[in-house]
């Protein structure tokens, strides 16, 4: 009961605050506020060099949980035609966005275009993805991704899963719904604003994104 009074207490102390508050808002402001402590992988050491920061704390989480998953991700690839995580990822844009343009398939992975390209030329020489010129424009190429190139990219979602299980072990599913729809609108923000000002400074790619 002591429980539900103080989430009743909180719920009252946030209305107070906030306008059109709904309850979905209010649960994500009772989670993120409710614990102080340190995270049970923090470092102090860390924070003495840069001090954490809720944005640095928030970017840390998520590069070293990417970069655990890449890590198996690249254990399991190796068992594979594909080798390795830039074959398997532009192979999966290809097989996603259809025949298209390298260029398109290239920005989709998020990758630089001299390195896809030289990638999905190899993947055309392993006979994975067939290209052809594009009628529309003589100077480009359109690629697909070939019968070949399915069965490999199947064997490269095969690992995918099991670098999956390994990394969310005991996550909920709740929780994972939740992280989605908080993080899905930055990454489609930012899979076009990356690729858009890639050749700026960040000085100049700040400004873009500042109202």
């Amino acid at each position: 009961m002591d429980e539900l009074i103080l989430l009743i207490n909180a719920f009252a102390d946030y209305q107070k605050s906030h306008t059109a508050v709904t309850a979905t808002d209010f649960c994500r402001h009772f989670m993120a506020t409710m614990s102080t402590t340190q995270p049970p992988s923090f470092d102090p050491a860390l924070a003495r060099i840069a001090p954490l920061s809720h944005d640095a704390s928030f970017i840390r989480t998520i590069s070293r949980l990417t970069a655990a998953y890449n890590l198996y991700l690249r254990i399991g690839l190796r068992a594979t035609s594909l080798v390795n995580q830039e074959r398997f990822n532009l192979l999966a844009a290809t097989n996603l966005l259809g025949e298209s343009r390298k260029t398109d398939i290239i920005n989709y992975a998020l990758i630089e275009i001299s390195t896809g390209s030289e990638i999905l030329n190899r993947l055309a020489e392993d006979g994975l993805i067939s290209e052809r010129v594009d009628p529309a424009d003589k100077r480009s190429r359109l690629v697909r991704i070939t019968e070949k190139g399915k069965e490999a990219l199947q064997q490269g979602f095969n690992q995918s899963t099991l670098a999956l299980q390994i990394l969310l072990q005991n996550f909920p599913d709740e929780d994972k719904k939740l992280c989605i729809q908080l993080l899905h609108p930055l990454e489609v923000r930012h899979s076009g604003i990356a690729v858009e000002n890639r050749n700026k400074s960040l000085a100049e790619i700040l400004a873009v994104v500042t109202p």
